[in-house]
């Protein structure tokens, strides 16, 4: 990575925290709004979100920085939670955390 983006860590880092916040937030709200309607399955579309903010990362610029660390932290927020919440429903309460 070039010198000239360290000066942009410090914004970069309190960005995507506030994002993954915002991510884990509304994904959370959305999740438990459509429990009859969506699968929790539905939610690791969000690894689509993941690698779009990765491809970013490497092919682009010191403006698009920004854009794909909103992107990565959303998508982190949106997927981390849901990852015990399918991994009871995939395989049943009776193997979750054995």
């Amino acid at each position: 990575m070039p010198l000239l983006f360290l000066s942009a860590y410090p914004q970069s880092s309190t960005t995507a925290s506030s994002s993954n916040v915002g991510g884990r937030v509304a994904i959370g709200w959305v999740s438990d709004a459509s429990v009859g309607i969506l699968s929790r399955g539905h939610f690791l579309s969000g690894l689509a979100l993941m690698a779009a903010a990765h491809l970013i990362f490497l092919w682009g610029s010191l403006d698009s920085l920004y854009v794909s660390v909103v992107a990565g932290g959303i998508a982190e927020g949106c997927l981390f939670p849901t990852y015990s919440i399918l991994t009871r429903e995939l395989f049943g309460a009776a193997l979750f955390g054995k």
